[in-house]
């Protein structure tokens, strides 16, 4: 049923139905399809925050046994590479 149907049958037939009223056809596997891309976003950026913690952190690590070797252990493994 396509939505002009839907709105001239309300028109038509309703008794309840007003012109200023919006009526929003809406399948639901539209909206759970909504829900669960929300859910996947919701996983990405979760992983993503974790990901940049890690990185974070082993950017550290490597500036730490950089100075506790007197060397820049970042340019020494970017040349071997």
């Amino acid at each position: 049923m396509s939505r002009t149907a839907v709105y001239k049958w309300l028109i038509k037939y309703s008794d309840l139905y007003r012109s200023e009223t919006r009526v929003i056809v809406e399948q639901k596997s539209m909206s759970k399809k909504n829900k669960e891309l929300q859910y996947q976003i919701k996983k990405l950026e979760q992983a993503l925050g974790q990901k940049q913690m890690r990185i974070d952190y082993l950017e550290k690590v490597v500036e730490f046994a950089s100075e506790r070797s007197g060397e820049d252990i970042e340019k020494k493994n970017k040349r071997l590479s």
